[in-house]
């Protein structure tokens, strides 16, 4: 439910297409779902859960 209800919050503030770090994660926006973010980096995909946006820094 958690990262559920974190994807509400994620989709309000963060832009598709655009670049984004968190977790120490680096890439380009690609998608957001119900429960976690994929980022794009050099042909690899990362996800990150929803959920991290609530105990991380995010920068866009």
């Amino acid at each position: 439910m958690r990262n559920v209800a974190a994807g509400f919050y994620v989709r309000k503030v963060l832009t598709m297409g655009k670049p984004l770090e968190v977790a120490g994660q680096r890439g380009v926006l690609t998608a957001i779902t119900a429960t976690h973010i994929v980022l794009e980096s050099e042909g690899h995909e990362t996800t990150v859960s929803n959920a991290t946006f609530l105990d991380q820094v995010a920068r866009q």
